[in-house]
C-alpha cells in the first residue's frame, strides 16, 4: 500500500516537473527540407538532446536561419499563452 502511494506521489511530482519544463521551454520545429516532414520539440534543450548537440547550437541555427545537418530548418514554434 505504501509503495503504491509513493509511486502515485512520484508520478504526480514528475507530471508537475514536465508541465513546468514545457511552460518555460522554447518550442522548436524541425522541418526536413527534403520531405517536408516536421518534428516538434517542447524545448530547445529537448531538441538538443535528441540531436546530440548543445542547446546553444540549436539556438544559433534558429537565429541564423541556416540548414542544420544539411537537412533540417529549425524554427521557433509560435504559441498562444493564456492570460
Amino acid at each position: 500500500m505504501r509503495e503504491k502511494l509513493r509511486a502515485t506521489t512520484l508520478s504526480r511530482i514528475e507530471s508537475i516537473r514536465i508541465a513546468v519544463r514545457q511552460a518555460n521551454g522554447h518550442p522548436v520545429v524541425f522541418t526536413d527540407t527534403e520531405t517536408g516532414e516536421t518534428t516538434e520539440y517542447s524545448s530547445m534543450r529537448e531538441a538538443a538532446r535528441e540531436m546530440q548537440v548543445s542547446a546553444r547550437t540549436i539556438l544559433n541555427y534558429v537565429n541564423e536561419n541556416k540548414i542544420f545537418k544539411g537537412k533540417y530548418l529549425i524554427t521557433k514554434k509560435v504559441i498562444q499563452r493564456g492570460r
